[in-house]
């Protein structure tokens, strides 16, 4: 279908659903939209290519006052950042670089992803640079490509970025499109032989998901700066959660041989039950798992994978188990 369209110099003008918009070539969907116009897609399509912007385009004003509180365009931000401001001052720290690091978060053009990001930041406590980025990590396999797909080169120095807009936003949609990093804390959860450092300006995050407390996130771009050698020592910067994983954990040894009448059951990783039993409370998991449908029993199942064998690809033992007792039975032994 063709629709009535004028382009005049860097300004496309198109007449959709009864009434005329206009659009700059600095819109980021720009190209899209005129491919759009030329293959006569749907007009609630072209709208919401065009309107996205609008959405997007909310940049806050970012206010530092002498008490120790900030605000974005007026509202307080979280607690966890105005206490980590606080004692800061309190301290005689330099404030450049979290000044920086609010000024980045005001130009994020998601109000949602500002939010969430604070919650990461809380959970986590990750460094913050100079200039007002902050640091993640990220594991990758032996020739250093994403552990997903084994084509995105994550080598010291590689910048590695995407359209915004093919991020998944949705927070509840734990397992989705986008560019990965997480926290200390996180990293026993995938598998990959290298730890790579990344640098991420805040207004680039577009989503933190909400399993696994908020120590994972989806970001639209990140720079690699550097690696986790074996002989590191990294201590995440929170406050530990009973049962988290540290880099520098290794698993217990497993005994040689086991004397004669001893119990043949796995020895319980405290760390793992713990995870397991927050994230079914949380989540309010139910004991009979054929209820549990959708986006929620996707990330469970994923969880579960990963928690069996630090993969997301879950076996048969997993998928067919009817009930949690049956599941825990899979990943415990008991």
């Amino acid at each position: 279908m063709a629709y009535p369209f004028v382009l005049n110099g860097q300004n496309l003008s198109v007449f959709l659903k009864g009434r005329p918009y206009t659009v700059n070539v600095a819109h980021f969907n720009f190209k899209k939209i005129v491919k759009g116009l030329k293959d006569g897609i749907a007009e609630d399509q072209l709208v919401e290519m065009i309107q996205i912007k609008k959405e997007l385009a909310k940049i806050a004003t970012a206010e530092f006052k002498e008490d120790g509180m900030i605000y974005l365009d007026g509202k307080p931000m979280s607690k966890g950042l105005i206490e980590r401001y606080k004692f800061m001052i309190q301290n005689d720290f330099p404030l450049d670089g979290f000044k920086n690091f609010i000024k980045n978060l005001a130009q994020n053009p998601s109000e949602s992803s500002r939010d969430e990001l604070h919650g990461f930041l809380e959970a986590c406590s990750l460094p913050i640079t100079d200039d007002g980025h902050f640091l993640a990590y990220k594991r990758v396999k032996g020739n250093y490509t994403d552990c997903h797909t084994g084509e995105i080169d994550n080598s010291v120095g590689c910048v590695v970025e995407m359209p915004r807009e093919d991020v998944n936003p949705n927070r509840n949609e734990t397992c989705s499109r986008g560019l990965h990093v997480c926290s200390i804390s996180y990293l026993g959860s995938f598998s990959g032989e290298h730890i790579m450092i990344c640098k991420i300006n805040p207004k680039d995050v577009v989503s933190v998901p909400s399993d696994y407390n908020n120590a994972k996130m989806r970001v639209c771009r990140y720079e690699v700066i550097g690696e986790v050698k074996e002989d590191d020592a990294i201590v995440d910067m929170a406050v530990p959660e009973k049962g988290s994983v540290k880099v520098s954990e290794q698993p217990p040894a497993e005994p040689e041989k086991r004397k004669k009448g001893s119990s043949n059951k796995k020895p319980l990783d405290t760390g793992k039950k713990e995870k397991w039993d927050d994230y079914i409370k949380t989540r309010s998991i139910p004991e009979d798992l054929s209820t549990l449908s959708g986006n929620p029993r996707k990330a469970f199942i994923k969880f579960c994978a990963r928690l069996h064998t630090g993969t997301e690809k879950a076996g048969p033992d997993i998928c067919g188990a009817k009930t949690l007792k049956e599941l825990e039975t899979v990943i415990f032994g008991f």
